[in-house]
């Protein structure tokens, strides 16, 4: 039988984190879609613990872009 706790604050903060790394390096190993959905799985216990929302992310993502480009043009920064 699995033994679990309730975490403590700062405990879920850095399990998040560590989840997210662990969970990006598995995508990064096999290149599995199913990845994808658990970074997703974070990435949403992440913004729901700091209080944020994906349309709050979005329009960072597109004020980024607006700056700085997008992956999907393929640019890579060499120096």
């Amino acid at each position: 039988m699995a033994v679990t706790h309730i975490a403590t604050d700062d405990e879920y903060w850095a399990e998040l984190k560590k989840k997210l790394h662990e969970e990006a390096d598995e995508f990064t190993s096999s290149e599995n879609t199913g990845e994808i959905a658990d970074i997703l799985e974070v990435l949403e216990a992440i913004l729901e613990y700091r209080g944020m929302n994906w349309d709050a992310i979005w329009e960072i993502k597109k004020l980024k872009a607006e700056s700085r480009g997008t992956f999907t043009e393929r640019i890579i920064l060499v120096s």
